[in-house]
């Protein structure tokens, strides 16, 4: 279909449906960035279109609305400031298309951001074109004309992916491939150009099918679309469909068993940028594909930025699933922003007065941006996003299923259709019951929904037994005071606390001596060594022998001094007492110091360094429960990072680092930090816990017998050492290992000049005051006090024979000063 030709037909129809349907768009909400109103000379309204009702049009305009507080927080000077509205398009082009109108012609917007869909993105086009304003996408649009106006905010490099693709045809020497795409969308470059690329391949002409689906096809459509590829008998397939499309096409195919061995499939950048956002049975149904993903650099304000998303979505929808990673869509509409708002402050600079004018002037400074976005290099070249990150090869292994398995794991079997539930914790509940006097009959219910996952959170299922829909929960359920106003909880049958998951330092480093102390205390302590040594021989070098003799000599008496008070061992006797008074204070202040190394160089020994309270430092937590008890307790002011919910999450959070997107350490309980250790214990080790969480129990509703009697079976079991031999089964001995350390003193920083500044004060202080006086009663004051004496001796004696000898008291006086 030809837009441009209908384009006024299409304006002028919906220029009409606008005012008839207004209520389609929903209200019209407004963000003001203002963070300095007495500076903003003048506000420039932006419109954003976006499916609000979806978790990415929720999350993409979080990320616009960020954006423009952070550009605005660092440049608070600007004179103006950009105001978004936003429209809900419901996910559906024509509400999307009036929300554009009535920007346009009531709001006045200079600029629009949105357009999920390639559908959207042309309809947009259109009316960039006609308003002459600019519109700045996340899809591309459908038709191949062009729209100056338009700019692609997402970056879309087909010819490296091209490149890309072919490789890995030609590495596998491939010889037939079927391509399978979304509808007539991406046919236009993408496909003709992949097909070019693979007659060209080095070891022979690929035989290429291509095959087209559209993206609003019923399940049922889907299968019989695979079913048909089936009979080509070709077991090779790339895939380019939107992230809409594939998640039903994946778990289709795995259906058919087309994604067992044999089969092989490449995902285009087009889907898998949203794996990460993918249900887990999605995930699990593509084990074993290969795809293209854009990459994007790690940096800690790409982890600030979905630190504070994943909390405000959480107070705002705790039961919202946690935001884990930003997709390169959110990303990139937050790069756009902060292009945008850039643009917006150089386009004022020009002074425009006509709307048309203003938005030109507005495309060509956007177009002009060159700035470090989150995404990288940002360049908008010819309306399109220049991107200097590369693509990535992702190889989908391993199933990233939330929980610890070894605990409690759940396996259903499709053939049998039965469901079995094997773990320490089922272990420990049959082994109670079953030594009961008399007989319980049980069955385990997993708590899922359709797709395997978990039906809600663990008050959620607590509660589910206080209704009574469960008589009784078995797992991971931890005891707290709020469950059990609901609920009776068994006796713990793990261990109790809280501790901490760190990385050893086995590497080993040559220079660790260093560590203790920063540079700067380093070299300060070393001149004060020097210059104390120097005090003292001037001081003593007047009187005291063992200070004179040759310059060799005396610079070897100094150095010896100096270094020999480290030990406390000098062997030069002082005369003079300004002397013993410095060397008295410097005496304190080694010992404060060699203290203070013995004592941090000692820590880093024992567990790596985990700078707590440095810039940069992030902790992991699985639950929400852990916020308010252990991390509060222990770390507050710390930034907090959930870090996932099984052994792979932790490994991969822990191995990454702050410095990379990850955490220094991870606060769990004991029997998590077990299992972890149970794989990983020759890199990782747990710190002393702490008894601030009661452990885990079995629920069961108030007032139940069984309560007591499972309680009792409880410590039978561990009294007789039952429950520690099931305990080495499951998480294994070497598990237990841990560093004897206290949580809340772990934390082997470097000690800094800053902190010892009062101590060099002091020292320094009697450095002054002794040279003070020294000089003084040298150089100065001594004639003058024995002038002094000399007068007042000839003033006392004169006239008075029977007057006491104050001459030679006064003798003993000027002594004394000498």
């Amino acid at each position: 279909m030809e837009f441009r030709g209908l384009r006024k037909t299409i304006i002028l129809s919906f220029l009409t449906f606008c005012c008839l349907s207004h209520h389609l768009c929903g209200d019209i909400k407004k963000t003001n960035n203002d963070t300095n109103p007495i500076l903003v000379e003048d506000q420039v309204h932006v419109g954003v279109i976006l499916d609000m009702g979806s978790r990415e049009g929720k999350i993409v305009f979080s990320c616009i609305s960020m954006a423009l507080s952070d550009f605005y927080y660092l440049h608070n000077n600007y004179s103006t400031r950009v105001v978004v509205y936003s429209k809900d398009s419901n996910g559906k082009p024509l509400p999307a298309l009036s929300a554009a109108l009535d920007f346009f012609e009531n709001i006045k917007v200079e600029a629009i951001i949105g357009a999920q869909t390639s559908v959207e993105a042309n309809l947009l086009a259109e009316l960039g074109e006609a308003a002459k304003l600019p519109v700045m996408s996340l899809s591309p649009p459908l038709t191949d004309n062009k729209y100056p106006f338009f700019i692609e905010i997402m970056h879309a490099d087909e010819a490296a992916e091209v490149k890309g693709i072919s490789a890995l045809i030609e590495v596998f020497k491939w010889r037939d491939v079927i391509l399978v795409y979304d509808n007539k969308e991406y046919e236009r470059d993408f496909i003709p150009s992949l097909v070019n690329s693979f007659q060209e391949i080095t070891h022979g002409s690929v035989a290429c099918k291509s095959y087209n689906i559209a993206s609003s096809s019923s399940d049922e459509e889907i299968i019989e679309y695979l079913q048909m590829l089936m009979k080509l008998k070709i077991k090779v397939f790339v895939v380019h469909v939107s992230h809409f499309l594939a998640p039903r096409l994946f778990l289709s195919a795995n259906k058919l068993g087309m994604m067992s061995e044999g089969y092989s499939w490449i995902m285009t950048s087009s889907s898998m940028d949203s794996l990460h956002s993918m249900d887990l049975s999605v995930i699990e149904s593509i084990q074993g594909v290969l795809g293209f993903r854009s990459s994007v650099p790690a940096s800690m304000s790409l982890h600030s930025l979905t630190s504070r998303l994943r909390r405000k979505f959480y107070l705002e929808d705790p039961n919202m699933e946690a935001i884990r990673e930003l997709s390169i869509d959110e990303i990139w509409a937050y790069d756009a922003t902060w292009a945008l708002a850039e643009a917006v402050e150089r386009a004022r600079l020009r002074n425009s007065t006509t709307r048309s004018s203003k938005g030109v002037v507005l495309l060509g400074e956007i177009l002009q941006s060159r700035f470090k976005g989150l995404s990288g290099g940002i360049q908008y070249l010819n309306g399109k996003l220049f991107s200097s990150e590369p693509f990535e090869i992702v190889n989908v292994i391993g199933k990233v299923k939330l929980g610890f398995n070894e605990l409690v794991r759940v396996d259903h079997d499709p053939e049998t259709k039965t469901t079995n539930v094997t773990g320490f914790s089922i272990e420990v509940f049959k082994a109670a019951v079953g030594a009961l006097p008399y007989e319980v009959q049980y069955k385990f219910i997993p708590f899922e929904d359709g797709n395997g996952n978990p039906a809600g959170t663990y008050n959620d299922l607590v509660y589910q037994v206080y209704l009574k829909k469960f008589d009784a929960v078995v797992g991971d359920v931890t005891i707290t005071a709020n469950r059990s106003q609901y609920v009776d909880f068994t006796v713990p049958y793990t261990d109790l606390g809280v501790g901490m998951l760190v990385p050893k330092n086995d590497k080993g480093n040559m220079w660790i001596f260093f560590k203790p102390l920063s540079t700067y205390l380093w070299i300060t302590s070393g001149a004060f060594f020097i210059l104390t040594s120097i005090v003292v021989w001037v001081v003593e070098h007047p009187t005291n022998e063992k200070f004179q003799g040759t310059p060799g000599k005396q610079i070897a008496t100094v150095l010896w001094f100096a270094f020999s008070s480290l030990v406390f061992a000098n062997m030069e006797k002082l005369s003079n007492n300004l002397a013993k008074f410095v060397v008295a204070i410097w005496v304190f202040v080694v010992f404060i110091l060699t203290s203070s190394y013995t004592a941090s160089l000692a820590s880093m020994m024992t567990v790596k360094e985990i700078q707590l309270n440095s810039r940069g430092t992030y902790i992991g937590y699985q639950s929400d429960s852990l916020v308010g008890v252990a991390v509060n307790l222990y770390f507050s002011g710390v930034p907090l990072y959930r870090s996932g919910h099984s052994v792979e999450e932790y490994f991969c959070a822990l191995s990454k680092g702050s410095k990379h997107g990850g955490v220094s350490a991870i606060i769990d309980e004991v029997p998590y930090i077990k299992i972890f250790l149970e794989k990983y214990s020759a890199d990782y080790a747990m710190i002393k816990p702490q008894s601030i969480t009661n452990g885990f129990a079995f629920v069961f509703p108030k007032g139940a017998k069984l309560v007591h009697d499972v309680s009792r079976q409880i410590e039978f079991l561990r009294e007789e050492g039952k429950l520690i031999e099931m305990e080495k089964t499951w998480f294994h001995e070497k598990a237990t290992l841990m560093y004897d350390e206290d949580i809340s003193k772990s934390n082997p920083n470097t000690i800094e000049l800053y902190d010892l500044r009062g101590l060099f004060l002091i020292s320094g202080a009697s450095l002054a005051i002794a040279l003070f006086l020294f000089v003084v009663l040298s150089l100065r004051f001594r004639n003058l006090i024995r002038g002094l004496m000399h007068r007042l001796r000839m003033f006392l004696s004169f006239g008075n024979t029977n007057m006491p000898p104050v001459p030679i008291i006064m003798q003993l006086v000027v002594h004394a000063v000498h």
